[in-house]
């Protein structure tokens, strides 16, 4: 009989799909379950996660993985999505429903809440959280405290929902730096500890002590010793593994509905302003800031695709056509203020300013080539206004320097050409670094992770707007995931990971198209 392989479980349970991972030694994915589940009603007739549910079936897939003879657990852990909290009673078990995070916020509590704490502005910029309502998952505590006070007494303790996943299988009540600090209202940033809210209300007394994200528990399991970690917020799970063995500075962009880009490498705090163009602040795993900036994108893209699809007779699920430098080049110089995009979906977020209640007439272009050319340079020249939030000085002062005067970038590339440069780019030593960082370090590098790595217009838009950054996607897959897993401490430093980062191709800007002047 084959020796079993060792290997570590991770639930990375998602707002829609979850799913349920193994990872060999290597790192490797070799076992992948993923189910979804429809949602309930909570109390109020609001859609929210069935709880029971979902914990029916980490147990029973955790069981059968156990009783496989292929496999040996030793090691498990969990990710999340944020902004979700779980009330336990004296005897752990849980008080309220699942809420939603988009469940809607009562007005006049929210505003009852600023008033009494100073004002909403400088709610926010101390907390670096936007007045998001229940995206605000402290918030939900004071929603319970003054709407639900039946349930509010019947609460011992508050975990957010990565560390009462981790709870069902050690019992240790925990808390954790990046389910804290995304977006939560809790943590103070000015002062580095919660907010006098949080202890004025008497709130912080429900709140378990916080505690490194490597912390491991030993729990036996069949007879069998697993290591079990204590759980990640999701997002900050994602970024771990290019924080733990990218050599440059960088800013990492997670695409997909939502844009999201994550700069570990700044230290100061968004104002108020900022914060009304949903720039916010996330913590690593180091208790360390991450400033981030977002933005409603690719569901921007896709409902702009439809559209086009639908007016020129065209595929209306993806771009059906390849860049044309020569086509943005057209379109880059002519001064044509009636065919630039109108924001329907993005208006929600990031740069608010860019609100538009209008639609644009697609009757203005004479192709579809030339709409979706248009529309690529419009959506990529919000990105980086959004990336330039996030990178703050340390992006802002690099962008369009060095260019000779015919617009072309000085490595002189053809406009097909992706490079992969030699060894991945891959060194332990930033990840190393940015544990004791402080200050402001100059962002040399964005990696883009998502659905736009694959799109071509993208990639290479990015680096013809910014061309002093490189640009390169990843194809790591299930990187919360394997995020959740590296953190768990025996894997951190191990020289097997820069063989997971060795697929970084860069992306070269188009040759000869100076896009500095476009917006």
């Amino acid at each position: 009989m084959a020796t079993p392989k060792p290997v570590t479980a991770i639930f990375d349970i998602g707002k829609t799909n979850k799913k349920f991972l193994l990872f060999d030694r290597e790192q490797s994915v070799v076992y992948q379950q993923e189910v979804t589940f429809d949602e309930i009603e909570d109390d109020e007739g609001h859609p929210c996660d069935d709880h029971r549910q979902l914990e029916t079936w980490i147990k029973e897939e955790f069981r059968k993985v156990s009783d496989n003879r292929k496999f040996r657990i030793t090691g498990l852990n969990f990710s999340t999505y944020g902004a979700t909290l779980v009330h336990l009673d004296d005897n752990g078990k849980v008080v309220t429903p699942l809420y939603n995070y988009l469940k809607p916020y009562p007005d006049d509590l929210l505003q009852q809440f600023y008033n009494h704490y100073d004002g909403h502005e400088q709610v926010c910029v101390q907390t670096a959280s936007p007045p998001l309502g229940m995206l605000n998952s402290g918030l939900q505590l004071y929603w319970l405290k003054h709407r639900k006070p039946g349930f509010y007494r019947k609460i011992k303790h508050t975990l957010h929902f990565p560390q009462y996943l981790a709870y069902l299988f050690h019992c240790r009540l925990s808390a954790e730096w990046t389910s804290i600090g995304c977006h939560t209202t809790l943590w103070d940033f000015q002062k580095a500890g919660y907010h006098r809210w949080v202890r004025e209300e008497g709130i912080v007394d429900l709140l378990p002590d916080i505690k490194p994200v490597s912390t491991i528990h030993r729990i036996t399991y069949n007879g069998m010793p697993i290591d079990t970690g204590i759980g990640i917020h999701d997002s900050s799970a994602a970024l771990v593994p290019y924080l733990l063995a990218t050599e440059e500075p960088f800013i990492h962009l997670s695409t997909g509905t939502w844009s999201i880009a994550m700069n570990p490498f700044t230290d100061r705090l968004p104002a108020y302003e900022e914060l009304e163009k949903d720039v916010l602040l996330y913590m690593n795993i180091y208790g360390k800031p991450v400033r981030a900036s977002r933005l409603f994108l690719g569901s921007e893209f896709g409902h702009q695709i439809r559209k086009l699809g639908k007016h020129f007779g065209r595929n209306a699920d993806q771009i059906d056509c390849r860049p044309d430098p020569a086509l943005f080049r057209k379109l880059a110089t002519g001064n044509q203020p009636h065919r630039k995009l109108k924001f329907e979906k993005t208006c929600t977020s990031g740069l608010s300013f860019r609100n538009s209640e209008e639609h644009r007439d697609m009757s203005v272009f004479d192709t579809y080539e030339e709409a979706c050319h248009k529309l690529m340079l419009d959506l990529v020249a919000f990105q980086v206004e959004s990336l330039q939030l996030a990178g703050d000085n340390t992006l802002k002062n690099q962008c369009g320097n060095d260019i000779d005067s015919s617009g072309t970038d000085c490595s002189k590339s053809s406009d097909d050409e992706l490079m992969t440069e030699p060894g991945g780019v891959i060194s332990e030593s930033a990840g190393n670094n940015r544990e004791n960082f402080t200050g402001d370090i100059v962002i040399s590098r964005i990696i883009i992770t998502g659905g736009f790595s694959h799109n071509d217009f993208f990639t290479r838009l990015l680096a013809t707007f910014l061309p002093q950054i490189e640009i390169y996607t990843a194809v790591i897959s299930n990187a919360s995931a394997l995020g959740a897993s590296l953190v768990m401490g025996k894997n951190r430093k191990d020289r097997s990971l820069k063989q997971k980062l060795l697929g970084l191709k860069r992306h070269l800007p188009f040759e000869n198209l100076n896009l500095k002047e476009y917006s």
